[in-house]
């Protein structure tokens, strides 16, 4: 998947609350509560390690921090799951979407 922006993003020092769930070859990718997409991989398959990277391309004033990072199974419960991301409530719709 390429680069791509959104509105759902908080920019600058403030805080953004990721959220990556895969199911089987589905991952779907949310921010700050709001579904962004979801891509399908098959060459990720079974247990495999988790983790997180940053980049910062060419600009040498950045500085990206995780906190908080967990790791729940598919079969947890949603109240696990949200409060991985901070409480928020997660909007299942793509963005642009108006379907609710």
């Amino acid at each position: 998947m390429g680069w791509t922006s959104s509105l759902h993003v908080n920019p600058g020092q403030a805080v953004n609350h990721l959220r990556v769930a895969r199911d089987g070859s589905d991952i779907v990718l949310y921010v700050n509560g709001h579904y962004l997409t979801t891509v399908t991989d098959s060459s990720f398959l079974g247990w495999l390690r988790v983790g997180l990277t940053a980049s910062a391309y060419d600009d040498p004033n950045v500085d990206a921090r995780f906190d908080n990072f967990k790791v729940f199974s598919v079969g947890d419960s949603a109240a696990e799951a949200e409060e991985t991301a901070g409480g928020a409530d997660f909007d299942t719709q793509p963005e642009g979407s108006d379907a609710r």
